[in-house]
């Protein structure tokens, strides 16, 4: 690493310094999509991980990599990732979603709660994001605050 050290000090990502191009990584993140869809999370997280590690902080690909790990029973982990995710973009609502979901896993009620509550003022308005809503919906009255 001591040979990227000015490069890393001028901001460019592991990836610029190794050359990889940003077509290699969304080609990455596009393999990784796929492999999520046959259900092959393992290899999902390896390629996610890849492009998390090396390119640019982005929040689809920290959702991508958080979204592997529940079907490999790490919500803890995914929880992080997730998190992070929402930091990239606070505005993605399916993460704000998935984040309560780990939460409520983890055992944080008052967390999830708030994240499901987020959930449902970001989908506001937009009846895109009806089936969204409604599972939230079913969350919070299965769930709610009060003991």
């Amino acid at each position: 690493m001591e040979r990227f050290a000015a490069e890393i000090g001028a901001r460019k990502t592991l990836a610029q310094c190794l050359g990889i191009t940003g077509q290699t990584l969304e080609d990455s993140y596009q393999g990784a999509c796929k492999l999520v869809d046959q259900a092959r999370f393992l290899e999902g997280l390896v390629l996610a991980g890849f492009v998390m590690a090396v390119g640019p902080e982005n929040a689809r690909v920290a959702f991508k990599l958080a979204s592997c790990m529940p079907h490999l029973q790490d919500h803890a982990s995914a929880a992080d990732y997730y998190t992070l995710a929402l930091q990239l973009d606070n505005h993605f609502i399916g993460t704000a979603y998935r984040l309560g979901e780990c939460r409520q896993r983890l055992g944080k009620k008052e967390e999830a709660h708030q994240l499901f509550a987020w959930t449902m003022e970001l989908a506001r308005g937009n009846f895109g994001y009806r089936k969204i809503q409604e599972a939230t919906e079913s969350r919070l009255r299965k769930q709610p605050l009060l003991p």
